[in-house]
C-alpha cells in the first residue's frame, strides 16, 4: 500500500527527527560527507520501464543474485524518495545505487553540501527551508562520515541528472522499504558483522545508502527510536570503526543480545539493565541501562 504525499506525512517526519538523539560521529581521521533523502511524489505504475538500459551501466559486472537482473522498475507510487543510478565510467562506486551527495567543501555545513550536490548531480534546487531534519552520522569503511540530510521536495519535481555522475533518477515510494523481505543482513570478507541489504526492485542496495535507507524506515515511518550504543550519542573514532551497520535490539528481547534485527516492541516506561538482566525503574549498579523497545544503531 502507497503512502499519501502530503503536509501530514511531511509534519510526522518532521517532529519524529527533530526528536531524535542522533548520533554524531566525531573522527578527524575520515572526511565529511553528506547526502541528500529527498522526499518526493509519485505516480503508481510510472516506472514500467527502467529508464537506464542494463548495457549502460552493467559492463560486464556480475547480477546481484538469483532472479535478480538489477533494474528498478514498478516502485512508484504516492510518497517516494530519489534514487541515483551512478554512472559506470566513475572512477569509485561506478553503476552503484547512491542518494545524491558529496563531500562536503571548505566551510560549508552538511545542509549546504547536500542541497548544492542535490542541484549538481540531480538538477533539483531546493531551498534549506525544505530540510526536514538529519538522520544519524554513518562511518564507512572507505573513510567518510556520512550525514544525511532529510528534504521535502514539495511536490514531484522534475530531475535532470548529471550525465557524468548519474545515469537516470529514480522516484522510489516509501512503501517499498516496508517489504517484509527487507531488510537483509549477509556477510562479507571486508566486514565481521553482518552488514544491511534493502530490497529494492529487483536489485538490492548495499550501505552505506541500504543503511541510511533502513534508519529513514524505522526512525520517519515506523516511529522506532534509534540510539547509540552508548549513553552519550556523540561518538568517538576508538571503538565505533565502520564495518557496516550493526543492529543491537535491547530491552524487549530481556537481556538478550542480539545481531539480528526484530521489529520495534512498543516502548515502555521502563529500564533494562544489562549486566543483571532486571526490569528495573532505575539503575541498579549497571552502566548500561537502555529503554525498553528501543533500536540500536551501531557501526562496527
Amino acid at each position: 500500500m502507497t503512502l499519501t504525499y502530503d503536509g501530514a506525512l511531511r509534519d510526522v517526519i518532521r517532529d519524529r527527527l527533530a526528536g531524535h538523539d542522533r548520533r554524531i560521529v566525531d573522527d578527524p581521521t575520515k572526511r565529511h560527507a553528506a547526502v541528500a533523502v529527498v522526499l518526493v511524489d509519485s505516480v503508481l505504475g510510472e516506472d514500467r520501464v527502467d529508464p537506464a538500459p542494463v548495457d549502460d551501466w552493467i559492463a560486464g559486472r556480475p547480477m546481484p543474485e538469483a532472479g535478480l537482473d538489477g533494474r528498478m522498475v514498478d516502485v512508484s507510487g504516492g510518497a517516494a524518495f530519489f534514487l541515483c543510478r551512478r554512472a559506470s565510467r566513475l572512477s569509485s562506486h561506478a553503476a552503484q545505487w547512491a542518494l545524491p551527495g558529496g563531500r562536503l567543501d571548505p566551510g560549508e555545513t552538511v545542509v549546504e553540501a547536500a542541497l548544492r550536490e542535490l542541484h549538481e548531480e540531480v538538477g533539483v534546487e531546493l531551498a534549506d527551508s525544505a530540510v526536514l531534519g538529519l538522520l544519524d552520522d554513518y562511518p564507512t569503511r572507505s573513510g567518510y562520515v556520512i550525514t544525511p540530510v532529510v528534504i521535502w521536495g514539495g511536490g514531484r519535481l522534475d530531475p535532470l541528472p548529471s550525465p557524468d555522475e548519474v545515469v537516470a533518477v529514480y522516484r522510489v515510494g516509501l512503501h517499498q522499504l516496508l517489504r517484509e523481505d527487507s531488510p537483509r543482513f549477509v556477510s562479507i570478507p571486508e566486514s565481521p558483522r553482518p552488514v544491511v541489504q534493502i530490497p529494492l526492485g529487483n536489485d538490492l542496495i548495499h550501505a552505506p545508502t541500504g543503511a541510511v535507507l533502513l534508519q529513514l524506515r524505522w526512525l520517519c515511518l515506523e516511529g522506532a527510536v534509534t540510539v547509540s550504543t552508548s549513553s552519550n550519542s556523540r561518538f568517538s573514532p576508538g571503538g565505533e570503526a565502520a564495518q557496516g551497520f550493526r543492529i543491537r535490539t535491547r530491552g524487549y528481547l530481556a537481556g538478550h543480545d542480539a545481531d539480528t534485527p526484530q521489529r520495534p516492541a512498543p516502548p515502555r516506561p521502563a529500564f533494562l539493565c544489562r549486566p543483571c538482566g532486571a526490569d528495573v525503574g532505575t539503575r541498579c549498579g549497571g552502566r548500561d541501562r537502555v529503554d525498553l523497545g528501543v533500536r540500536r544503531f551501531r557501526a562496527e
